[in-house]
């Protein structure tokens, strides 16, 4: 989008403009999601950031981060993105994240990271399939069980790890990224689904059986798919229990083979198979992942 325009924000006031767009996503201050300006100021002056995109002067979207520690060695936290409704799908949350990944850049910070619901496959596919991001940890109830942040009463969450000199983020972050091969390509030569779904009353999916592989999974260098549902916006509101089992499932399955069996989300593979006619939706897990840039490269 050749009329974008992103530059970081310095000023309180400058911090304020973003708040409008801020609440209309996440609400007044006591709904859980507002970060609020006199914190933001502060994340950019001791080293974080604001960057806020425009088009034609009108302010379309923004990105907030910081800088922490993670295993005793510095990363980027991105703490929140927002883009206006009418420009989303558009490259704006794109430009966004490659802003963000080059001021890492800047900074000589090797590690991007942020977190995502797990059952939402249209934000894994960005940060999985689009980015190059990878996960490797599962994390649960990150804010708590009773609050606006939880989804009937869990607020779990995939920690994504973008390594910003690593290939696979190199070769995303390229304008127009690669274009993916289709499901049906994919899964000629795929893993085993751990999880295969069947079709629900609706137009979705409903939960399986697991595939219990025991210690034959161990052995699956080839890794694994866990299957998602590929709409559960559209779940949650039309089949309560059918999104509370996908919860469920998801929890149990990612907590043992990313926490426990050491697999990694690698990709998210999405779409139509033949003669089906809803969407589904793969987390590709890898027994080893080409090694990440060491961070000692990087400073």
């Amino acid at each position: 989008m050749s009329d974008l325009f992103i530059r970081s924000l310095r000023t309180y006031d400058e911090i304020l403009a973003i708040m409008p767009l801020q609440r209309a996503t996440w609400g007044e201050d006591g709904a859980g999601g507002l970060v609020p300006a006199q914190m933001l100021i502060h994340f950019v002056r001791y080293g974080g950031h604001v960057l806020a995109s425009y088009i034609n002067g009108q302010l379309v979207g923004f990105i907030i981060g910081y800088i922490g520690l993670r295993n005793g060695k510095t990363v980027m936290a991105s703490k929140r993105m927002v883009v206006a409704p009418p420009y989303r799908n558009l490259g704006v949350a794109m430009r966004l994240k490659l802003a963000q990944r080059e001021l890492a850049i800047e900074q000589r910070i090797p590690l991007i990271t942020w977190t995502f619901t797990p059952t939402m496959s249209l934000n894994a596919h960005f940060n999985l399939a689009k980015l190059g991001g990878i996960s490797r940890q599962y994390d649960r109830d990150v804010y708590g069980t009773d609050t606006p942040l939880a989804t009937l009463g869990t607020s779990d969450r995939l920690l994504v790890e973008y390594w910003v000199h690593a290939a696979r983020v190199r070769e995303r972050a390229a304008l127009p990224p690669p274009t993916p091969r289709l499901l049906t390509e994919r899964l000629e030569t795929a893993p085993p689904i751990l999880n295969p779904s069947v079709a629900g009353l609706g137009n979705w999916r409903t939960p399986g059986a697991q595939h219990h592989l025991g210690n034959e999974g161990q052995m699956l260098r080839a890794g694994a798919l866990i299957e998602l549902p590929a709409n559960f916006d559209e779940i949650l509101a039309e089949d309560r229990a059918t999104a509370v089992a996908w919860q469920v499932q998801l929890r149990q399955l990612l907590l043992e083979w990313l926490n426990g069996r050491g697999y990694v989300i690698t990709d998210l593979w999405h779409g139509q198979l033949p003669g089906e006619a809803a969407r589904r939706a793969f987390y590709l897990l890898e027994r080893e992942l080409d090694q990440e840039p060491a961070i000692a490269d990087c400073e």
